[in-house]
């Protein structure tokens, strides 16, 4: 069996963004999306901003073709973090209807904003039999 591939029915948990202190616009590490199946759940755990003026953090999920040119995958935005609560929130991003490559994009805004941020990807890898 490949090590590229898990047996039927497990998981396989990525970061793609390490917790750390965000305050500034990010990206997170590409993931190809060609060796999972379905719908991968994308993982954002953010704390309420630690400081500046009118903090708002946007997140959303952008894809590409040719891990070059990236665009946002429509309605695949995180719901904005403020400095009122922590978020822990989660897409479902279906792999037959998006392209091979995703990325999340950070957006902060707001005077000396700085959110603590980590992003993670939990899916199912294809089956390879040989």
């Amino acid at each position: 069996m490949s090590a590229d591939y898990d047996l039927p029915g497990s998981t396989t948990f990525t970061v793609i963004q390490p917790s750390a202190a965000v305050a500034a616009n990010t990206n997170s590490a590409v993931l190809d999306l060609a060796p999972y199946q379905g719908v991968v759940s994308v993982m954002l755990n953010a704390c309420a901003a630690t400081a500046g003026t009118n903090p708002v953090l946007q997140e959303a999920i952008w894809d590409s073709a040719d891990n070059s040119s990236f665009a946002a995958v429509s309605g695949a935005a995180f719901t904005n973090v403020t400095n009122a609560a922590n978020s822990g929130q989660e897409y479902g991003l279906d792999t037959r209807a998006c392209r091979r490559y995703m990325k999340v994009v950070g957006t902060v805004s707001g005077a000396n904003a700085s959110f603590p941020v980590g992003i993670a990807v939990l899916g199912q890898l294809k089956y390879n039999p040989s």
